[in-house]
């Protein structure tokens, strides 16, 4: 028997009710399986809330023009990746930095060296602006980890990538192919 299964028997046991003791069950196991404690109570600012307020304000700059929508894009994608890692119900409250560093690690993993700076300035906003509109009480603590790669690596890796230019042979067949 699985742990999984082993907590949903303990559950139906403990209620006596089958069908309450798995939606209990179902409520929690993100929690449980992450080793953390379950709340009792969802009050509180989650990622979800959070995320849509954040992208919210964010269209409200696009449309006066003071964001240009290839930004609002970093934005949706960084929020995305945020309740992606974290989950909709997740608490802000709730965060930790070892939550924040597996979340860069899972980033580092998947993109290049300048989106994950870009995508990682983008999820700091995201929690910046819950801070400064008061939606939670302190500012999230990121920890060491969730950091933007230092300059010296940038300048390292646009080195070992090389020059990115067209030759005049290359522009001209270019010029070809479109007209």
């Amino acid at each position: 028997m699985g742990q999984e299964d082993q907590g949903q028997a303990v559950l139906l046991r403990r209620l006596g009710r089958p069908q309450a003791a798995l939606d209990k069950y179902l409520k929690e196991k993100d929690a449980l399986h992450a080793g953390r404690k379950p709340r009792e109570d969802t009050d509180g600012l989650t990622v979800k809330e959070l995320v849509n307020r954040f992208l919210a304000s964010k269209d409200a700059k696009v449309k006066n023009g003071e964001l240009s929508a290839l930004m609002r894009l970093d934005y949706g994608t960084a929020c995305d990746c945020v309740i992606e890692h974290f989950g909709k119900a997740r608490l802000v409250e709730d965060l930790d930095p070892d939550d924040f560093a597996a979340l860069r690690k899972k980033l580092a993993d998947r993109w290049g060296l300048h989106r994950l700076s870009k995508t990682i300035q983008c999820i700091r906003a995201v929690f910046k602006y819950g801070y400064d509109a008061g939606l939670v009480d302190r500012p999230v603590r990121f920890g060491p980890d969730f950091a933007k790669p230092s300059k010296e690596r940038m300048r390292r890796y646009r080195n070992e990538q090389g020059p990115k230019l067209f030759t005049a042979d290359e522009v001209r067949r270019l010029v070809g192919a479109a007209a």
